[in-house]
């Protein structure tokens, strides 16, 4: 006998917050009134600037508002006891080293070296069930940003991308062995081409048996309905899974900028409306080739 599924309550805040303590919460939301206000967040971004600049010492004051609540740790050891306290809630967690822009050759093996940390951690903790990396934290923007528009490199750049390659292949390498699903992070559109190329090569080895690497799909963009279709098409003719993680899109202020200065079309959906409408139609499109994909929904979105 096959039982329906009991739908979640979004509104019982019994469930959802009973793991925080009064206090918490009261500093939670002291934190999301002001991030309500426009004014204060752009004021706060301007001085926490300037205060870096100046080099004057507000770190403990970010590391016990802003960065406590979004942030589960500086390192692995610190984010073990969020790890374990969401694990008592069956709440999963996803070791995110967020380092991206970096340029050098070097501080690109040393963020390697800590995203396979993540991936040895996941692998031995069950409340730990994906790994996820930023493509800029291995590689340098400039030389993904030719790559996607297909010029040609210098030598030294072709070098560089033979490196950004080894660094993802021992990454994805990595995952494969351990058992652990990684995702590749969503970027700007003026590098996600060369990352979504990088992707679907990790794909080709690694997603034979079953899907280990994903790529993430932002829906506000424009394009991504035809994009998510032809990356399902192109897996299925390449005999391999295609791992996807769905969500609507983090860039949509920069993307708009960056169309505005460089004059080419606005590639986000004009509306809010527009956006959640690709969104359900690439998650039923999405469940009706459940075989061929694998995904995992950024809903954000209680109809979602």
């Amino acid at each position: 006998m096959i039982y329906p599924l009991k739908s979640p309550d979004f509104d019982d805040t019994a469930i959802a917050f009973s793991h925080h303590s009064d206090a918490r919460l009261k500093k939670a939301y002291w934190l999301f009134c002001i991030m309500n206000n426009a004014w204060l967040v752009r004021t706060g971004i301007f001085l926490t600037k300037l205060a870096f600049k100046l080099r004057l010492p507000v770190k403990p004051l970010i590391r016990h508002t802003v960065f406590q609540h979004f942030c589960g740790g500086e390192t692995i050891a610190q984010c073990r006891e969020t790890i374990q306290k969401l694990g008592k809630k069956g709440v999963g967690t996803i070791l995110d080293y967020s380092v991206e822009g970096k340029e050098s050759e070097s501080a690109f093996d040393h963020t390697l070296q800590r995203l396979l940390d993540t991936v040895e951690t996941a692998a031995g903790d069950k409340n730990i069930p994906f790994a996820v990396f930023k493509v800029t934290g291995l590689a340098g923007t400039v030389l993904l940003e030719k790559f996607q528009r297909q010029e040609a490199l210098l030598p030294a750049e072709k070098e560089q991308l033979a490196r950004a390659r080894r660094r993802i292949h021992l990454l994805c390498q990595k995952a494969y062995e351990s058992g652990v699903r990684i995702f590749f992070d969503a970027e700007e559109s003026w590098i996600q081409g060369a990352i979504d190329r990088l992707c679907y090569e990790m794909m080709a080895l690694f997603n034979k048996e079953k899907a280990i690497v994903y790529n993430t799909f932002q829906f506000y963009r424009r394009d991504m309905s035809d994009r998510y279709k032809e990356a399902f098409t192109k897996a299925g003719e390449s005999g391999y899974f295609l791992g996807a993680k769905l969500v609507r899109g983090a860039y949509l202020e920069k993307e708009r900028l960056q169309a505005e200065e460089h004059q080419y079309p606005d590639p986000i959906h004009a509306s809010k409306e527009a956006t959640d409408s690709a969104y359900n139609e690439a998650v039923r499109f999405s469940l009706a080739k459940i075989s061929r994909v694998a995904i995992c929904l950024g809903t954000h979105n209680e109809e979602s």
